[in-house]
């Protein structure tokens, strides 16, 4: 959408290329979603706080100072020929399942195993306390705030092969995506 006729013509006489200039889009989209996770605002909306530091190393837990931890490297792109598509997003079930799940927000209630592990740590909790997670989306707010610049991204990638410069060698590592 929003394509230049030549971006059209470029795409309908050179399917290749655009297959490939295709692909380039989802490694440039995963690696901006990566920087958003780590900046703590994807698509310029910060995410909402954590627990603090001192009462998480009471937990005894590691301080992450990046939200989403480990999950950020679960992102990535796969590109469906049949389709003409790249589809952004986690890169396993389980990934896709936590994912979704911080990014819509939840509510747990405590329960008495975890009351339990709580006290023994030396920080009590009431007997229907609620942990409340605050939504922190991701994906469709770095969505929204990329999809303007695709067209562009292709056009260039477009020209740089027809130019045969930098970028115009192939990659083998092939990804599926299971979640957006």
């Amino acid at each position: 959408d929003g394509a230049s006729p030549w971006l059209k013509w470029a795409r309908d006489e050179f399917p290749a290329l655009t297959a490939r200039a295709l692909k380039s889009v989802g490694w440039m989209m995963q690696r901006e979603i990566k920087a958003g996770i780590k900046s703590g605002s994807p698509g310029g909306s910060t995410f909402s706080g954590f627990m603090d530091r001192g009462r998480r190393r009471k937990l005894g837990k590691p301080v992450s100072r990046i939200p989403f931890g480990k999950l950020q490297r679960a992102i990535g792109y796969q590109y469906r020929e049949n389709e003409g598509a790249v589809y952004v997003g986690w890169l396993s079930a389980s990934a896709a399942d936590l994912g979704h799940k911080l990014q819509a927000g939840s509510k747990r209630k405590v329960t008495d195993r975890m009351r339990r592990f709580f006290f023994l740590k030396g920080l009590p909790v009431e007997k229907n306390a609620t942990i409340d997670i605050p939504p922190r989306p991701v994906i469709d707010p770095m969505f929204k705030t990329l999809e303007p610049k695709i067209p562009g991204y292709i056009e260039g990638k477009l020209w740089e092969y027809l130019q045969g410069g930098k970028g115009s060698e192939r990659s083998k590592r092939k990804y599926r995506v299971y979640g957006q």
